[in-house]
């Protein structure tokens, strides 16, 4: 059975990882945390997320590599970027990997929230 309000956390620091896996719990959302694309890409119920939130510079696979490989598979769901390397050309390489939004680090709660809500297509609970 699909669980509602899935969002799988892509980033290779821990405190971010940790943060956030806090916070979205604290709006009633079910998180599933990951250290490395590898790492979601081998997870036995990629079909449960229902938005990803990817960091864009990681070792390994970073996370437009991710995307591109989930949408060879067939997975479809939303994606939310996010980086503290501002570089020319990434909110062109997120838009071409339809991507809902490129975040950059620091983001506001609110501006997270919002981006997770449309991607999950209703308004977060406080």
């Amino acid at each position: 059975m699909k669980r509602e309000r899935v969002v799988a956390v892509v980033d290779d620091d821990d405190s971010i990882r940790a943060s956030l896996s806090s916070l979205l719990k604290s709006y009633d959302m079910d998180v599933e945390l990951f250290s490395s694309g590898e790492a979601l890409l081998n997870h036995a119920t990629l079909e449960d997320v229902g938005c990803l939130l990817a960091d864009v510079v990681m070792p390994g696979l970073d996370g437009f590599q991710l995307c591109r490989e989930l949408r060879a598979r067939g997975y479809t769901f939303p994606v939310i970027f996010m980086t503290a390397h501002k570089r020319e050309g990434y909110a062109e390489m997120a838009a071409a990997l339809g991507a809902l939004r490129l975040l950059n680090k620091p983001f506001s709660t609110t501006d997270m929230m919002r981006c997770i809500a449309e991607a999950l297509g209703h308004s977060p609970r406080p």
